[in-house]
Protein backbone atom coordinates (compact mmCIF):
# COMPACT_ATOMS: atom_id res chain seq x y z
CA UNK A 1 0.00 0.00 0.00
CA UNK A 2 1.91 3.47 -1.31
CA UNK A 3 1.16 6.70 0.53
CA UNK A 4 -2.35 8.22 0.57
CA UNK A 5 -3.75 11.49 0.45
CA UNK A 6 -4.26 11.69 4.14
CA UNK A 7 -0.10 10.72 4.69
CA UNK A 8 -1.23 7.26 6.15
CA UNK A 9 1.28 4.32 4.69
CA UNK A 10 -0.43 1.32 6.15
CA UNK A 11 -3.30 -0.82 7.05
CA UNK A 12 -1.85 -0.65 10.83
CA UNK A 13 -1.56 2.93 10.57
CA UNK A 14 -5.33 3.62 9.36
CA UNK A 15 -6.13 1.04 12.89
CA UNK A 16 -4.25 2.85 14.77
CA UNK A 17 -5.37 6.41 13.64
CA UNK A 18 -8.90 5.16 13.57
CA UNK A 19 -8.25 3.28 17.66
CA UNK A 20 -6.81 6.81 18.91
CA UNK A 21 -9.64 9.00 17.86
CA UNK A 22 -12.16 6.80 18.68
CA UNK A 23 -10.37 6.41 22.45
CA UNK A 24 -9.84 10.30 22.77
CA UNK A 25 -14.04 10.87 21.35
CA UNK A 26 -12.39 13.50 18.54
CA UNK A 27 -14.59 11.76 15.93
CA UNK A 28 -17.63 13.16 14.31
CA UNK A 29 -20.67 11.43 12.09
CA UNK A 30 -22.65 13.55 9.29
CA UNK A 31 -25.38 11.63 7.71
CA UNK A 32 -26.82 12.75 4.50
CA UNK A 33 -29.56 10.90 1.94
CA UNK A 34 -27.57 8.62 0.87
CA UNK A 35 -24.03 8.75 2.47
CA UNK A 36 -22.53 9.31 5.86
CA UNK A 37 -19.39 11.15 6.48
CA UNK A 38 -16.74 9.60 9.06
CA UNK A 39 -14.50 12.71 10.62
CA UNK A 40 -11.48 11.50 12.96
CA UNK A 41 -9.79 14.66 13.85
CA UNK A 42 -7.78 14.27 16.75
CA UNK A 43 -4.53 16.14 14.88
CA UNK A 44 -4.15 18.09 11.78
CA UNK A 45 -4.39 15.39 9.29
CA UNK A 46 -7.68 13.89 9.80
CA UNK A 47 -8.81 10.90 8.33
CA UNK A 48 -12.37 11.12 6.60
CA UNK A 49 -14.45 8.55 5.00
CA UNK A 50 -17.65 8.86 3.13
CA UNK A 51 -19.86 5.56 3.91
CA UNK A 52 -22.29 4.90 1.19
CA UNK A 53 -25.39 3.21 1.73
CA UNK A 54 -25.59 -0.33 0.78
CA UNK A 55 -28.50 -2.48 -0.43
CA UNK A 56 -30.60 -4.76 2.43
CA UNK A 57 -28.72 -7.36 0.82
CA UNK A 58 -25.19 -6.44 0.29
CA UNK A 59 -25.43 -4.91 4.21
CA UNK A 60 -26.26 -8.41 5.18
CA UNK A 61 -23.04 -9.83 3.21
CA UNK A 62 -20.93 -7.26 4.45
CA UNK A 63 -22.25 -7.96 7.93
CA UNK A 64 -21.49 -11.57 7.86
CA UNK A 65 -18.38 -11.46 6.46
CA UNK A 66 -17.11 -9.01 9.22
CA UNK A 67 -18.53 -11.37 11.73
CA UNK A 68 -17.00 -14.38 9.62
CA UNK A 69 -13.60 -12.54 10.20
CA UNK A 70 -14.16 -11.62 13.64
CA UNK A 71 -14.60 -15.45 14.96
CA UNK A 72 -11.59 -16.59 12.28
CA UNK A 73 -9.36 -13.72 14.75
CA UNK A 74 -11.01 -15.02 18.01
CA UNK A 75 -10.16 -18.62 17.37
CA UNK A 76 -6.71 -17.35 16.04
CA UNK A 77 -6.38 -16.18 19.04
CA UNK A 78 -7.77 -19.06 21.26
CA UNK A 79 -4.82 -21.13 19.34
CA UNK A 80 -2.10 -19.01 19.91
CA UNK A 81 -3.16 -18.45 23.87
CA UNK A 82 -3.49 -22.15 24.42
CA UNK A 83 -0.44 -22.75 22.55
CA UNK A 84 1.70 -20.00 24.89
CA UNK A 85 0.13 -21.58 27.65
CA UNK A 86 1.39 -25.31 26.64
CA UNK A 87 4.77 -23.87 26.14
CA UNK A 88 5.03 -22.19 29.37
CA UNK A 89 3.67 -25.04 31.19
CA UNK A 90 6.44 -27.33 29.63
CA UNK A 91 8.86 -24.81 30.40
CA UNK A 92 7.89 -24.60 33.88
CA UNK A 93 7.68 -28.75 33.88
CA UNK A 94 11.81 -28.70 32.66
CA UNK A 95 12.94 -26.07 35.27
CA UNK A 96 11.28 -27.99 38.04
CA UNK A 97 13.19 -30.94 36.52
CA UNK A 98 16.30 -29.27 36.41
CA UNK A 99 15.89 -27.93 40.14
CA UNK A 100 15.10 -30.98 41.01
CA UNK A 101 18.04 -32.76 39.78
CA UNK A 102 20.45 -30.62 40.99
CA UNK A 103 18.70 -30.71 44.79
CA UNK A 104 18.90 -34.15 44.19
CA UNK A 105 22.98 -34.40 42.96
CA UNK A 106 23.39 -31.98 45.84
CA UNK A 107 21.61 -33.52 48.52
CA UNK A 108 23.32 -37.14 47.21
CA UNK A 109 26.65 -35.50 47.85
CA UNK A 110 26.54 -33.74 50.85
CA UNK A 111 25.04 -37.11 52.35
CA UNK A 112 28.20 -39.31 50.89
CA UNK A 113 30.66 -36.56 51.78
CA UNK A 114 33.04 -37.16 48.84
CA UNK A 115 31.36 -34.74 46.09
CA UNK A 116 33.17 -31.92 44.91
CA UNK A 117 30.10 -30.05 46.10
CA UNK A 118 30.31 -31.58 49.33
CA UNK A 119 29.99 -28.99 52.58
CA UNK A 120 33.24 -29.02 54.65
CA UNK A 121 31.01 -28.26 57.67
CA UNK A 122 29.25 -31.84 57.04
CA UNK A 123 32.96 -33.51 56.62
CA UNK A 124 34.05 -35.45 59.30
CA UNK A 125 37.67 -33.03 60.89
CA UNK A 126 40.15 -35.23 61.80
CA UNK A 127 41.59 -34.95 64.92
CA UNK A 128 44.44 -32.40 65.12
CA UNK A 129 42.94 -30.46 62.34
CA UNK A 130 42.62 -26.67 61.92
CA UNK A 131 38.88 -25.36 62.07
CA UNK A 132 40.57 -21.93 60.42
CA UNK A 133 42.84 -23.72 58.23
CA UNK A 134 41.33 -26.86 57.07
CA UNK A 135 43.90 -29.64 55.90
CA UNK A 136 46.46 -28.31 58.27
CA UNK A 137 47.60 -29.79 61.24
CA UNK A 138 47.79 -27.87 64.92
CA UNK A 139 50.57 -27.99 66.28
CA UNK A 140 51.47 -28.43 69.83
CA UNK A 141 52.97 -26.31 72.31
CA UNK A 142 56.81 -27.51 72.36
CA UNK A 143 58.14 -29.11 75.68
CA UNK A 144 61.37 -28.05 76.07
CA UNK A 145 63.60 -29.61 79.72
CA UNK A 146 61.55 -29.08 82.81
CA UNK A 147 63.48 -27.95 85.31
CA UNK A 148 61.65 -28.67 88.04
CA UNK A 149 62.16 -32.68 87.37
CA UNK A 150 66.13 -31.87 87.30
CA UNK A 151 66.21 -29.56 90.82
CA UNK A 152 65.04 -32.93 91.89
CA UNK A 153 67.60 -35.10 90.51
CA UNK A 154 70.66 -32.22 91.98
CA UNK A 155 69.29 -32.46 95.27
CA UNK A 156 69.80 -36.73 95.08
CA UNK A 157 73.20 -36.37 94.62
Amino acid sequence: MGKSTHGVKSCEEYNSRTRDAFEKGAISLTVLDNIAILKLSQDDQGLTFDLYKLSLCEAKAEIQSVMFHLVDQVHHLQDQLKASEESNILKLEKTMERTQRMFLAEYDSKRKGNGPESSPVSKKRLAGESLINPGSKRTKAPTGVSFEDNSLNDSNE
